[in-house]
């Protein structure tokens, strides 16, 4: 069976150029971004304790398997979380990790927020 081109393409070929191969999707690699699920203290309302630790490390099991997958992104990613460098609060620029760092370093800070399962 033979591929089938655009017009674009033929004529690039005929022209003596080869076509740029992307894989399948590759745009989205651009358009993903984090969810930032906890932005402020009011986003972590009805979650315990044990929820916030497991958030936690499941974020710190993605930036190890992007350290594998995707060096780049995992470096920027980490270099992201300690930009405020303290982990005394809940910041809207804060990536996930970072705001759930803060949560579980200040957990007197969110008393009434979170809900402490005993």
């Amino acid at each position: 069976m033979s591929e089938k081109y655009t017009a674009n393409e033929w004529a690039t070929m005929q022209g003596g150029h080869t076509l740029e191969t992307k894989k399948k999707y590759s745009f989205i690699r651009d358009e993903i971004t984090e969810a930032r699920y906890i932005r402020t203290g009011a986003d972590a309302l009805g979650r315990d304790m044990t929820d916030v630790a497991e958030s936690f490390f499941e974020q710190l099991l993605m930036l190890q398997q992007m350290r594998f997958e995707n060096p780049a992104f995992a470096k920027k990613y980490a270099k992201d979380t300690l930009k405020f460098m303290n982990f005394n609060g809940i910041k809207p620029g804060g990536t996930d990790l970072h705001n759930l760092a803060s949560i579980l370093n200040n957990p007197g800070k969110y008393k009434g927020v979170l809900v402490l399962v005993v």
